[in-house]
Protein backbone atom coordinates (compact mmCIF):
# COMPACT_ATOMS: atom_id res chain seq x y z
CA UNK A 1 0.00 0.00 0.00
CA UNK A 2 2.78 2.60 0.98
CA UNK A 3 4.12 1.64 -2.54
CA UNK A 4 1.04 2.28 -4.47
CA UNK A 5 1.02 5.75 -2.66
CA UNK A 6 4.19 7.08 -3.03
CA UNK A 7 3.79 5.86 -6.58
CA UNK A 8 0.98 8.38 -6.79
CA UNK A 9 2.98 10.78 -5.61
CA UNK A 10 1.39 10.76 -2.28
CA UNK A 11 4.12 12.70 0.26
CA UNK A 12 1.75 12.20 3.74
CA UNK A 13 4.19 11.04 6.49
CA UNK A 14 3.30 6.92 7.08
CA UNK A 15 4.71 5.78 10.35
CA UNK A 16 4.23 1.95 10.36
CA UNK A 17 3.06 0.76 13.80
CA UNK A 18 3.52 -3.01 14.06
CA UNK A 19 4.28 -6.08 15.82
CA UNK A 20 7.06 -7.05 13.13
CA UNK A 21 10.23 -6.08 14.13
CA UNK A 22 13.27 -7.85 12.80
CA UNK A 23 15.75 -5.78 10.97
CA UNK A 24 14.62 -7.09 7.17
CA UNK A 25 10.65 -5.93 8.44
CA UNK A 26 11.84 -2.46 9.42
CA UNK A 27 14.35 -1.78 6.19
CA UNK A 28 11.54 -3.27 3.83
CA UNK A 29 8.95 -0.76 5.62
CA UNK A 30 11.55 2.15 5.27
CA UNK A 31 12.36 1.24 1.58
CA UNK A 32 9.00 1.17 0.44
CA UNK A 33 8.69 4.54 1.65
CA UNK A 34 7.65 4.55 5.11
CA UNK A 35 8.91 7.76 7.32
CA UNK A 36 8.97 5.60 10.50
CA UNK A 37 9.20 2.66 11.55
CA UNK A 38 7.52 1.60 15.39
CA UNK A 39 7.29 -1.86 17.02
CA UNK A 40 4.58 -2.15 19.14
CA UNK A 41 4.54 -2.01 22.44
CA UNK A 42 5.43 1.43 22.32
CA UNK A 43 4.69 4.04 24.54
CA UNK A 44 2.47 6.36 23.37
CA UNK A 45 4.62 9.41 24.56
CA UNK A 46 7.15 7.76 21.77
CA UNK A 47 4.35 7.93 19.27
CA UNK A 48 3.89 11.26 19.81
CA UNK A 49 7.04 12.30 19.90
CA UNK A 50 8.06 10.36 16.42
CA UNK A 51 4.25 12.68 14.78
CA UNK A 52 5.71 16.07 16.26
CA UNK A 53 9.42 15.13 14.28
CA UNK A 54 7.60 14.44 11.32
CA UNK A 55 5.12 17.40 11.89
CA UNK A 56 8.05 19.67 12.35
CA UNK A 57 9.56 18.91 8.47
CA UNK A 58 8.86 21.83 6.01
CA UNK A 59 5.41 21.77 3.67
CA UNK A 60 5.84 20.25 0.65
CA UNK A 61 6.26 22.65 -2.43
CA UNK A 62 3.48 23.81 -4.19
CA UNK A 63 4.11 22.01 -7.43
CA UNK A 64 4.05 18.74 -5.49
CA UNK A 65 0.70 19.43 -3.38
CA UNK A 66 -1.17 21.30 -6.48
CA UNK A 67 -1.50 19.51 -9.80
CA UNK A 68 -2.96 21.43 -12.46
CA UNK A 69 -4.22 20.37 -15.95
CA UNK A 70 -6.15 21.15 -18.78
CA UNK A 71 -8.74 24.20 -16.66
CA UNK A 72 -8.48 21.31 -13.52
CA UNK A 73 -6.78 21.80 -10.27
CA UNK A 74 -6.16 19.96 -7.86
CA UNK A 75 -5.22 20.44 -4.31
CA UNK A 76 -3.69 17.32 -2.96
CA UNK A 77 -3.43 18.55 0.64
CA UNK A 78 -6.95 20.34 0.92
CA UNK A 79 -8.26 17.17 -0.62
CA UNK A 80 -9.78 19.41 -3.60
CA UNK A 81 -11.15 20.04 -7.08
CA UNK A 82 -12.27 22.66 -9.22
CA UNK A 83 -12.26 22.68 -12.87
CA UNK A 84 -12.84 26.38 -14.49
CA UNK A 85 -12.60 27.46 -11.16
CA UNK A 86 -15.57 25.70 -9.73
CA UNK A 87 -15.42 23.11 -7.11
CA UNK A 88 -15.83 19.85 -7.90
CA UNK A 89 -17.86 17.68 -5.42
CA UNK A 90 -15.62 14.31 -5.67
CA UNK A 91 -16.41 11.33 -3.63
CA UNK A 92 -12.77 9.67 -2.40
CA UNK A 93 -12.34 7.11 -5.36
CA UNK A 94 -13.37 9.62 -8.31
CA UNK A 95 -10.56 12.16 -6.43
CA UNK A 96 -8.13 9.14 -6.42
CA UNK A 97 -8.85 8.47 -9.95
CA UNK A 98 -8.47 12.59 -11.24
CA UNK A 99 -4.90 12.44 -8.84
CA UNK A 100 -3.17 9.48 -11.05
CA UNK A 101 -5.04 10.72 -13.64
CA UNK A 102 -3.59 14.52 -13.31
CA UNK A 103 -0.04 13.24 -12.53
CA UNK A 104 0.13 11.00 -15.39
CA UNK A 105 -1.14 14.27 -17.30
CA UNK A 106 -0.46 13.79 -20.92
CA UNK A 107 0.70 10.25 -21.12
CA UNK A 108 -1.65 7.28 -21.17
CA UNK A 109 -2.84 5.47 -17.71
CA UNK A 110 -4.06 1.68 -18.38
CA UNK A 111 -6.67 0.47 -16.36
CA UNK A 112 -4.97 -1.81 -14.51
CA UNK A 113 -2.54 1.16 -13.68
CA UNK A 114 -5.74 2.91 -12.29
CA UNK A 115 -7.00 -0.16 -10.20
CA UNK A 116 -3.34 -0.76 -8.80
CA UNK A 117 -2.75 3.19 -7.97
CA UNK A 118 -6.14 4.60 -7.11
CA UNK A 119 -7.48 1.33 -5.56
CA UNK A 120 -5.08 -0.64 -4.29
CA UNK A 121 -6.07 -3.83 -6.11
CA UNK A 122 -5.57 -6.07 -8.30
CA UNK A 123 -8.18 -7.72 -10.39
CA UNK A 124 -8.51 -9.84 -13.66
CA UNK A 125 -11.14 -7.41 -14.89
CA UNK A 126 -10.26 -4.29 -14.26
CA UNK A 127 -12.61 -2.69 -16.51
CA UNK A 128 -15.31 -3.60 -14.14
CA UNK A 129 -14.22 -1.43 -11.68
CA UNK A 130 -12.59 1.45 -13.25
CA UNK A 131 -15.09 2.23 -16.48
CA UNK A 132 -18.18 2.83 -13.87
CA UNK A 133 -15.95 5.17 -11.81
CA UNK A 134 -14.44 7.00 -15.21
CA UNK A 135 -18.13 7.34 -16.45
CA UNK A 136 -19.34 9.20 -13.19
CA UNK A 137 -16.20 11.22 -13.01
CA UNK A 138 -16.86 12.47 -16.36
CA UNK A 139 -20.31 13.52 -15.46
CA UNK A 140 -18.96 15.95 -12.65
CA UNK A 141 -16.05 17.20 -15.05
CA UNK A 142 -18.51 17.45 -18.37
CA UNK A 143 -20.40 20.54 -15.90
CA UNK A 144 -21.98 23.82 -17.36
CA UNK A 145 -21.12 22.72 -21.27
CA UNK A 146 -17.56 21.91 -20.68
CA UNK A 147 -15.88 19.08 -22.73
CA UNK A 148 -14.97 16.11 -21.28
CA UNK A 149 -11.47 15.98 -20.42
CA UNK A 150 -10.73 12.72 -20.33
CA UNK A 151 -9.89 10.39 -22.99
CA UNK A 152 -10.60 7.31 -23.93
CA UNK A 153 -7.44 5.61 -25.92
CA UNK A 154 -8.67 2.65 -27.36
CA UNK A 155 -6.61 -0.50 -25.91
CA UNK A 156 -4.55 1.84 -23.52
CA UNK A 157 -6.67 2.86 -20.87
CA UNK A 158 -7.08 7.28 -20.55
CA UNK A 159 -5.51 10.39 -20.94
CA UNK A 160 -6.02 13.95 -19.77
CA UNK A 161 -4.40 16.71 -21.64
CA UNK A 162 -1.52 18.30 -19.53
CA UNK A 163 -2.42 21.67 -21.04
Amino acid sequence: MVRTLRSTGVRTPIIFLTAVGGVADRVQGLKAGADDYLVKPFELEELAARVEALRRRPPLPESQTLLRAVDIELDRLERTARRAGQALDLTGSEFRLLEVLMLNAGHAVTRSMLLQTAFGLDHANPATIIEPHISRLRAKLERDGLPDPVRTLRGAGYCIDAA
